[in-house]
């Protein structure tokens, strides 16, 4: 009976963590989740013709999807199931790369972590391979939840429900929802910038370390965290040569782990979209966006649309000079990366989703601009 009671003591303490899970997990499953339908599932669906590529003349689609790129000449309603409606792009990669490596192809190849998780997860569990990424993906996006809410109590005082709902635009965001569902990279991205935030503001360089590492080793994008280091310590290089030292070692781990990958697997320090080579002199065909009206207007929309109304909260940088900071810089570095080197506008802006909900969040907080 005391054990019993002292586990009941116990969460009774944790009744709000154990309450907000309870909530995200639901938020998971009926944002993301429930859209998520397997190989023998179908739903009604129109679509038209995409042109058949060099990613269907790899067959590194057809084990899963074996009538991948056969779509009607012309709009019509079909029966599919929803993996042939959303993988013909990057997760195709994915899936096989975490099956075979060497079959990976870049950019993808360089995206070592989540692959390698999903193929740990597979082999432990059985599961369809597919549904191994989406079982890592719904762990890294509660995660994203319960680690927001916290860095929304411990770093700006926010109170219980503000941090709620802070978590709930964190693991309901446009980048989230998006990719949840698929075998992507997207959610292990978010979490480790999230991480790598929570360091910073916490002062951690053990867990700065281990999150600039795993970050980069998802996603290259987060190879800028070691400038956000940088400008965050840089008071302290003024304490002289061993504090120099130290500020300068951390900030370029990232790009230590970044140049160790693309070295260890035979690929050029500047090889993005799809093997373009900017050291090369070679041009990525995402940029050619700059150069057409539509396209141009098309990118901005997507990009107004990834936050919506809550990147009002840009009017509030001011309130927090960590948030100030951290946004001036990241803002325009992934700005940069995605107009010039990806085609997925939301899938990277939505990486700035810590910055931008709890600038929003200022709007509604009594004690703005708190510093620990």
């Amino acid at each position: 009976m005391k054990i019993l009671k002292n586990i009941m003591d116990f969460l009774s303490k944790q009744k709000y963590w154990i309450i907000i899970s309870l909530i995200y997990l639901s938020l998971i499953y009926s944002t993301s989740i429930s859209y998520s339908y397997g190989p023998e599932n179908t739903i009604d669906t129109s679509f038209i013709k995409h042109p058949l590529g060099g990613s269907e003349e790899r067959n590194l689609f057809k084990e899963y999807y074996p009538d991948f790129g056969k779509y009607p000449e012309a709009p019509s309603l079909q029966k599919t199931d929803f993996w042939k409606l959303g993988v013909y792009g990057d997760a195709g990669y994915y899936l096989k790369q975490s099956e075979d490596f060497s079959l990976s192809f870049p950019p993808y190849k360089y995206r070592v972590l989540p692959p390698f998780i999903a193929s740990v997860i597979n082999e432990i569990t059985g599961l369809h391979l597919a549904y191994s990424f989406v079982l890592m993906n719904i762990i890294f996006v509660y995660l994203i939840g319960i680690v927001f809410t916290y860095f929304c109590k411990r770093c700006f005082n926010f109170s219980d429900s503000l941090s709620l709902i802070g978590g709930i635009l964190a693991i309901t965001s446009a980048g989230v929802t998006k990719t949840l569902p698929f075998p992507m990279m997207e959610p292990a991205q978010y979490f480790f910038f999230l991480l790598a935030l929570l360091s910073l503001r916490l002062k951690n360089d053990r867990l700065y370390i281990l999150s600039a590492i795993l970050g980069v080793l998802s996603k290259e994008l987060l190879v800028f965290v070691g400038i956000l280091y940088f400008a965050n310590h840089y008071s302290e290089i003024k304490n002289g040569p061993k504090s120099l030292a130290k500020v300068l070692l951390l900030s370029i781990i990232p790009i230590i782990v970044f140049m160790v990958v693309r070295l260890s697997l035979g690929g050029p320090m500047a090889d993005v979209a799809y093997s373009v080579n900017l050291f090369a002199g070679e041009f990525p065909p995402y940029g050619l966006r700059l150069f057409s009206i539509p396209e141009l207007l098309g990118w901005l929309i997507i990009f107004i649309l990834t936050f919506s109304f809550i990147w009002m909260g840009l009017l509030n940088l001011k309130q927090d000079r960590f948030i100030y900071l951290n946004t001036a810089i990241s803002l325009p570095l992934i700005l940069i990366a995605t107009f010039f080197l990806s085609g997925q506008v939301t899938r990277q802006i939505g990486t700035l989703y810590p910055l931008i909900i709890i600038s929003f969040l200022f709007f509604f907080n009594n004690d703005q601009g708190h510093e620990t």
